[in-house]
């Protein structure tokens, strides 16, 4: 091979490797977000109260909320398969958000996994919270992993309190970065 053909060689490699290093990887997700009032949809049939927790409509008078506390209380809220879609792929995001205020400390998160303490932004600002997250994974097997919880669940232990406003369900997919290379 001569030189001219080795050095366009050369190059032509270096622009595919730099070609995919700038639109190979995912720029991002093409999401759907479930609709407004989710909870409303969601409760009662899939959502349980102990102690102190108990429904209340707390966006409008016709809404779903709940408030947790004060005093030892738990909300648990059952999540089908079905609220995630079905047509998954690999790779594919998943994200569990509740809108929601308080004060003190609550202990929440997906009833199958490592529950975690978190402390609300404050009594008078619902915000969105991220409860749980993850990305679908197809195993050779043709089993998953990464699926979202069968549950998530929100307790308080003492003087704290937790309002929960709504439930937000965000699905993606990567988008690869379309550089026009």
């Amino acid at each position: 091979m001569n030189s001219g053909a080795s050095s366009s060689l050369s190059r032509t490699l270096v622009a595919f490797f730099l070609g995919w290093l700038v639109c190979g990887f995912p720029a991002g997700y093409d999401s759907t977000t479930s609709p407004p009032r989710l909870l409303d949809r969601v409760c009662p049939t899939s959502c349980t109260v102990s102690g102190s927790a108990r429904q209340t409509a707390l966006l409008s008078g016709d809404s779903v909320g709940y408030v947790v506390g004060p005093g030892p209380g738990e909300l648990s809220i059952r999540l089908a398969a079905s609220l995630f879609g079905t047509n998954r792929r690999d790779g594919d995001h998943w994200e569990v958000d509740i809108l929601a205020d308080g004060q003190g400390t609550i202990s929440g998160g997906p009833t199958d996994g490592l529950a975690a303490t978190f402390v609300p932004a404050g009594a008078t600002d619902p915000v969105w919270m991220p409860i749980a997250s993850g990305t679908w994974t197809f195993v050779p097997d043709g089993s998953e992993t990464g699926l979202p919880p069968a549950s998530v669940t929100f307790a308080v232990r003492d003087a704290s309190v937790l309002r929960i406003l709504d439930l937000r369900i965000t699905t993606g997919t990567p988008i690869v970065g379309d550089c026009g290379l």
